[in-house]
């Protein structure tokens, strides 16, 4: 029987655990607070790049 190799499953965190982590700076934790929703769980690749395509936004006047 051939064993399925499947993919390494991310750890994922709530939006409390990422806003007390030390791996953003209070301003990168101010935008997720307003990026991230309570009750939903977020893997750190996820919050990345929902914070870089914060970040690249273009400006409108």
């Amino acid at each position: 029987m051939a064993k399925e190799k499947s993919e390494p499953v991310e750890a994922q965190f709530t939006k409390d655990q990422f806003l007390g982590s030390s791996r953003y700076t209070m301003l990168q934790k101010d935008v997720l607070s307003g990026l991230l929703k309570d009750d939903k769980l977020y893997s750190l690749s996820d919050v990345d790049r929902q914070l870089q395509d914060f970040l690249n936004r273009e400006v409108q006047a």
